[in-house]
């Protein structure tokens, strides 16, 4: 055993990480502190290795992910569900995801199945069936998760809010559309300005919120879509703020031209009224308002009138919070309760309360155009209702175990529908333009987009006599309960194929052409980590509770169940001869177990000597050597224990089959002062302005990516969660995956000081872990906090632009 490390240093690390400023305490702290890097020495070889960019990029693919915990009411038609153009609209983390679709599926009913038979997925062998998939567009220039999302009421243009990244920073609302709104964008005012990110995004307005708001629960476009309503948090109460997003632009900076109105009472929502432009309301805890816009003759100033409503039904009793609130055709209005309770409100008040008719917190509702039908309401009991015009519930759904969190059934609130016509032609000929959604009463219920707590979206079709019929569209990882996911491994044979596991107990295999789920199992454990042996045959994932469960290549069945800890593993990697299976725990000792012989799994081997748990695992090419690291920044070296023993050679020697340990001599480089930061961009201040002006730097996602391409990549040793190289020997390549969110792409091997690198902001918290497929053809990260597997294809950086934040090229043609 061979270790490397400076424990008088740890604790200095820590408290760097802690307070967040480890970058520019480098900056003034100097070389000293990073010399035990100086002991991890590189192969002969590779030791005068180049600090240039490496020769491949990273293309965003894919997103498996769909984020429900943040917000409610996020799965959304982008343009109603009749007219040429059918996209829903989804955030995933601090993505938005457009998937194209012709029209909704026509399965059978998955509710009529027996529980045991698995869902048939929407995938494009499926075609034939109903569920055309195009190329996505991803809208990726958000900094931060999506907490907010709506579509205006003449469909095509999206508004989605973001989380703060810092306290000194508020959110930011961003106004943007398809390239093929851009048509209609250039014939606004001229005073304002459109902002073309990409080829397949134009960014229309960006709101940036004052720093006393710490959070965005809700944004909303007014009927007649001229203003954008938005909800705000603050450390004192609430905030109502309207913004005439048409006069807003681009620019970096806080925007201060808003209507506001403070409150006391904590706001959930916000619901435009669908038949005037000048009315609105508000729920929230213990809250309920109707608002007016008033706008005097004299000084032509917007205004806000609140009228509260009264939070006693008819006999007296109290109503508990809303949670969610819809207009119906019929013009009543209606919000659910976090007691369950349906209520219909008239001038204000409450009318009718029907009690408990949920088991759970109604989470969301939708209207409906059908004349025998009025609206749809989801809980947090697992079902959907649906109710007739005489607003009683005819039929349920249930979707056995997940909270419903979204629903949507085409209206966009009821605009769509053709409710208040006149407001939108005024709309349209506000913006030069024809209305793109004529209104079209349509003779059945359009199919209802259902989004579920667990991850999973559903299409919910509406048949005679009420009958509701569900079909999953996809489904993903889930978050609830703060989960976190963590395991990741690519197929070792078969680069279509890719697993991940998380602390929500499910165990998926992906299918990356298809883009959908092929197989899955619930252990009912909190998963940690997961790993292919060498030919496939078997997966091992390791828990929280210590156990490592080894399955069949299919998932369907267990071929053993190793309990030797009690404390989470880390890390399962199988050696390349697949012989030997390295299990790295919490207890700081790394199992060794044999694969095959009299009794399989087997332990044979116990490697004691780290002083904290053990991150990850590294084999040799001979299967005969490990490296590992720990929570305590070590190093440290194994030779198993076998006849004959292994040959004896410097460390410093040995090929490694893979790079999972972030620490090691084939990514020392990214460990450094940032010399050459301070040289580029912070040589003229002194200690103060320069910490505060690189604070400022590493907050935009382009400036750090900018940096770390001209400057080269400078990482804290706690800052680095991941990191693999790419498998084949041709044009090979590090990922280094971080606590920011962020994926650097590095030359192979990263040993010289400050390696320039690509950067890519894949998500919405800490990276978890990157991954390459067997074949280089795919990269992945998945992400702890927001749940979502982002695929990437990896192609040559000479044939790809640079990559910019934005969106993927895509173009709506005439034609539709």
């Amino acid at each position: 055993m061979c270790k490397v490390g400076l424990k008088n240093i740890r604790r200095m690390w820590v408290a760097l990480q802690i307070d967040g400023t480890w970058m520019s305490r480098l900056l003034t702290v100097g070389q000293a502190n990073l010399s035990f890097i100086d002991l991890i020495h590189p192969p002969d070889e590779y030791a005068n290795a180049p600090a240039d960019l490496p020769d491949k990029k990273l293309v965003l693919e894919h997103v498996f992910g769909y984020s429900v915990m943040a917000q409610r009411s996020n799965y959304l038609y982008l343009y109603p569900p009749y007219s040429r153009w059918q996209f829903t609209v989804h955030p995933a983390g601090n993505k938005v995801v457009i998937t194209p679709v012709s029209r909704y599926p026509t399965f059978h009913s998955a509710s009529s199945l027996p529980p045991a038979t698995p869902v048939t997925p929407v995938t494009p062998s499926t075609l034939h069936s109903g569920y055309d998939i195009f190329p996505e567009p991803m809208y990726v220039q958000h900094d931060n998760a999506v907490t907010a999302i709506c579509i205006h009421p003449n469909g095509g243009i999206i508004a989605s809010a973001e989380r703060r990244l810092s306290l000194d920073a508020g959110p930011v609302v961003r106004i943007w559309a398809l390239k093929g709104e851009r048509a209609y964008v250039a014939n606004r005012r001229a005073s304002a300005r459109v902002d073309v990110e990409t080829e397949g995004i134009v960014v229309l307005a960006t709101i940036r919120l004052p720093a006393h708001i710490k959070h965005v629960p809700s944004v909303a476009f007014l009927r007649d879509g001229a203003l954008i309503g938005v909800a705000t948090e603050t450390e004192t109460g609430s905030e109502i703020r309207l913004y005439d997003w048409r006069k807003l632009d681009g620019k970096d900076a806080v925007t201060s031209s808003a209507v506001t109105k403070s409150c006391s009472e904590k706001i959930l929502m916000i619901i435009p009224n669908p038949w005037s432009r000048r009315h609105f309301t508000t729920i929230g805890v213990d809250h309920m308002s109707f608002w007016t816009l008033e706008s005097p003759l004299l000084s032509g100033a917007i205004m806000l009138a609140e009228r509260k409503a009264g939070m006693t039904d008819p006999h007296g009793e109290h109503i508990g919070s809303s949670l969610c609130a819809v207009h119906t055709r019929h013009r009543i209005f209606v919000s659910g309760t976090v007691a369950g309770d349906i209520v219909f409100w008239k001038m204000g008040n409450a009318d009718v309360v029907c009690r408990r008719i949920h088991k759970g917190p109604v989470m969301a509702l939708t209207s409906l155009s059908h004349t025998s039908l009025s609206f749809i309401s989801g809980s947090a009991d697992s079902r959907i209702l649906l109710w007739n015009s005489s607003h009683q519930p005819i039929s349920e759904l249930a979707f056995n175990g997940p909270m419903i969190r979204s629903l949507e059934a085409g209206g966009n609130g009821g605009p769509w529908f053709g409710w208040g016509e006149a407001l939108k032609e005024r709309a349209s000929r506000a913006f030069s333009r024809t209305s793109m959604t004529a209104p079209k009463q349509l003779s059945q219920p359009a199919t209802v987009l259902v989004g579920c707590s667990d991850g999973s979206a559903w299409a919910v079709s509406i048949e005679d006599a009420g009958r509701l019929r569900k079909t999953l569209i996809h489904e993903s990882h889930s978050t609830v309960h703060d989960a976190q996911i963590w395991g990741l491994a690519p197929h070792p044979t078969d680069s279509d194929k890719v697993a991940s596991a998380g602390e929500d107990g499910w165990i998926r295999l992906w299918s990356v052409r298809d883009k959908c789920t092929t197989d899955k199992h619930q252990l009912g454990l909190k998963l940690r980590c997961c790993g292919w042996s060498t030919s496939g045959d078997h997966l091992a994932v390791g828990t929280l509770d210590g156990a490592v469960h080894v399955l069949t290549g299919d998932l369907q069945d267990t071929v053993t169940i190793i309990k030797q800890r009690q404390n989470p593993v880390y890390d399962v990697h199988y050696s390349p001869n697949g012989a030997y299976l390295a299990v790295a725990t919490h207890d700081g000792v790394i199992d060794i177990y044999a694969v095959d012989g009299e009794t399989p799994y087997q332990r044979i081997m116990c490697c004691k000597g780290h002083s904290s748990f053990v991150t990850a695992v590294d084999w040799s090419d001979d299967s005969l050597r490990l490296q590992s690291n720990s929570g305590s920044n070590e190093l440290m070296f194994w030779s198993m224990a076998v006849t004959p023993a292994p040959p004896q050679v410097p460390f410093s020697q040995v090929k490694w089959a893979t790079t999972m340990c972030p620490l090691s001599w084939m990514t020392k480089g990214v460990y450094n002062s940032g010399s050459n930061l301070g040289q580029l961009f912070l040589q003229e201040e002194g200690p103060a302005e320069r910490r505060k002006k690189l604070m400022e730097l590493l907050k935009s996602n382009a400036r750090r990516s900018n940096i770390c391409m001209d400057a080269g990549c400078v990482l804290g040793l706690r800052e680095v969660v991941s990191s693999t190289r790419h498998p084949v020997d041709q044009s090979p390549f590090s990922l280094l995956a971080t606590t920011r969110g962020d994926v650097h792409i590095l030359r192979y091997p990263a040993c010289a000081t400050s390696p320039k690198a690509y950067t890519i902001n894949a998500h919405a918290g800490p990276v978890a872990k990157v991954a390459v497929s067997h074949d280089g053809q795919y990269a992945f990260s998945i992400g702890s906090d927001d749940g979502c597997l982002v695929v990437y294809r990896v192609v040559d950086a000479q044939a790809a632009q640079v990559e910019r934040p934005g969106a993927r090229s895509f173009v709506l043609s005439a034609s539709g």
